[in-house]
């Protein structure tokens, strides 16, 4: 008896779709060209989709036992050409997913199309006008409902006219939005002064944004590295990972704010809709609770009743109060110490004109934390960041970012492990987009052992902040401690990669190339860092020079740190991890011994 199986002509997944019999790969339609290995590895993985398929079935099935040697390097050439193809990302994958030192595994889905399938057959039709039996032609059938279309069209353009600027693309056309990027919001004010409450606007709006569980929304540290970009957004949209991008502008004058919004699909340009508000500035948090609720209305997300309530209408500010909390928030972004500094003394004023705001005591909090272990020393700083977190935990049990901001305290300056946990898991049960919940709680488990599921919310994090260089000194000592060496290497260049003169992301290297023995490579990324540095020397540096044998430079560097007046702060436990590093046995407990008095982080 003949096999009546169809034989498979194709594969579609999404957009896209392979041609097994001529062995193309088409987008829409439209051919996409694609090298012969990364083609067949494509193959193997869409044959199997949903299952792992390891690097060494992929060997066996692809490459001859001759190429063995450069296997490792042209497989994941292969699997890179694949991602450019089809517009996928590493760290937030639609297609292909990477399983670390496993294989690869094809993660949408994917439907065989059989050879006999097609449209049907067309036939030559005779003029319907020739036969006295025709039925009554298109325009006859269908007038009554053309102008009843034409009437309802009207309507709405009416209703639309009147309720303001709005239009909108129908449910049936949207795309799905799981994840969503909200750009800067451009500054319409021809004063530069302003940009700090454009800044503001924009990161108030993600805040809303990320406390629907139904999206993942990038964080803001990502988002800013696009203010006044000239890319495409399809490519901005790959690299955040996004499936839609909200685009805006912001314009105060006098007492009045308006802010326009759009919603595009990242990977068509595609507009579905647009909005615009105006609000008296008193009235400026009821704005944007207003905004990010027509934004999950836009991409189709229903609201729980919590999430409901914690978007309702916010009440009325003080616009003084609310200006210096933003100003306070556009300093602490810049990361330097002097910014910080002045950053604390726009808070502390937003405090005294406010002072039951929660979020302005956790921005506080997190200000004087910054400043530690340099240049100023836990026990300066710590007990302040302590004191204003606990306060915006009292003002706001259900603000995230005041337990977020607990949770470090806990960790780092109590040392109170059960005490961090409580408070990290409360952050993200509030807000599981806060990327920074994430970041501290993967440094958390990492120190309490847990080194898999500390990688694992790590990669999380980096979901949510995928171009950002703030935590990269959480995560890379997550690896670190899991001892990923490879994985801490791979992270500090695809940092590198985004900010080629990093000195932070090549500190973090040269500690990653010793570690794995690549001495040469640990140098060269040290001198990096060095060269890069504004001030003294990177701790990670000097570590990494006496572990590649270099302990002549390392001592040197280490001896310029000893100021006589003892500043700035030197943190006990990096000198005696160098201290270590260089044979110094009772030095480096010396050095333990001042962090364990010093509460070193």
């Amino acid at each position: 008896m003949e096999n009546s199986a169809p034989v498979v002509k194709a594969l579609r997944f999404g957009l896209f779709e392979v041609d097994l019999r001529v062995s193309e790969l088409r987008k829409s339609g439209i051919k996409v060209k694609l090298q012969e290995q990364p083609f067949q590895v494509l193959i193997a993985l869409l044959q199997k989709p949903g299952e792992v398929i390891t690097r060494e079935e992929l060997r066996l099935k692809l490459w001859d036992a001759e190429t063995f040697v450069d296997f490792e390097h042209s497989l994941s050439t292969a699997i890179n050409k694949i991602r450019e193809v089809l517009g996928d990302s590493v760290e937030s994958p639609r297609f292909v997913e990477t399983l670390p030192r496993r294989g690869y595994r094809f993660i949408a889905p994917v439907t065989s199309i059989p050879r006999d399938t097609g449209p049907p057959a067309i036939s030559k039709q005779s003029d319907p006008s020739e036969s006295p039996d025709a039925a009554p032609s298109i325009w006859q059938r269908s007038w009554p409902r053309f102008v009843v279309g034409i009437i309802v069209a009207f309507a709405i353009a009416l209703f639309a006219w009147g309720v303001g600027r709005r239009w909108v693309v129908t449910p049936e056309s949207q795309p799905a939005i799981h994840s969503l990027a909200v750009l800067p919001l451009a500054n319409l004010s021809k004063d530069p002064e302003q940009e700090f409450f454009a800044d503001g606007m924009t990161d108030e709006l993600i805040t809303n944004l990320a406390k629907v569980s139904g999206l993942r929304v990038i964080s803001r540290t990502s988002v800013m590295r696009y203010r006044n970009t000239q890319k495409p957004l399809a490519q901005i949209g790959k690299e955040l990972g996004a499936d839609a991008l909200i685009e805006g502008t912001v314009l105060r004058s006098g007492n009045s704010v308006r802010i326009t919004v759009q919603l595009i699909d990242a990977s068509t340009d595609r507009h579905l809709w647009a909005e615009e508000y105006q609000r008296d500035v008193h009235d400026v948090l009821a704005l944007q609770a207003d905004v990010a609720k027509a934004i999950s209305v836009a991409v189709q997300v229903k609201l729980t009743p919590q999430q409901q309530l914690q978007l309702a209408s916010g009440h009325q500010v003080d616009p003084e109060a609310h200006d210096a909390y933003l100003r306070g928030l556009y300093f602490l972004r810049q990361g330097e110490p002097e910014s910080t500094e002045k950053a604390i003394r726009y808070l502390e004023q937003a405090i005294v004109r406010n002072p039951s705001d929660p979020l302005t005591y956790a921005a506080l909090s997190d200000a004087y934390s910054s400043l530690t272990p340099q240049p100023r020393a836990p026990l300066d700083v710590l007990p302040k960041a302590k004191a204003a977190a606990v306060k915006a935990v009292e003002l706001g049990d259900t603000v995230a970012e005041a337990h977020a901001s607990l949770a470090y305290i806990r960790l780092w300056f109590d040392w109170d492990w059960p005490g961090a946990q409580h408070e990290y898991q409360r952050a993200l049960e509030l807000n599981p987009n806060l990327s920074k919940a994430h970041t501290g709680y993967a440094v958390y488990l990492g120190t309490t052992g847990q080194a898999h599921e500390a990688v694992e919310e790590a990669e999380r994090a980096r979901q949510l902040d995928p171009v950002s260089l703030s935590s990269l000194d959480s995560e890379a000592s997550v690896f670190i401690n899991a001892r990923r060496y490879s994985e801490e290497v791979e992270l500090c260049r695809r940092n590198i990669e985004l900010e080629p003169t990093a000195e932070r992301a090549y500190a973090w290297l040269a500690v990653g190339e010793t570690l794995l023995g690549h001495n040469e490579e640990a140098v060269t990324a040290a001198d990096r860092s060095v060269q890069g540095s504004r001030a003294r020397a990177p701790y990670e540096s000097v570590y990494a020079y006496a572990m590649a044998g270099q302990k002549q430079k390392a001592r040197k560097m280490l001896a310029s740190f000893l100021g006589p007046d003892g500043k700035p702060y030197l943190c006990g436990y990096n000198m005696s991890v160098i201290s270590l590093a260089l044979g110094d046995k009772d030095r480096a407990m010396d050095w333990l011994e001042k962090g364990y008095r010093d509460h070193s982080t």
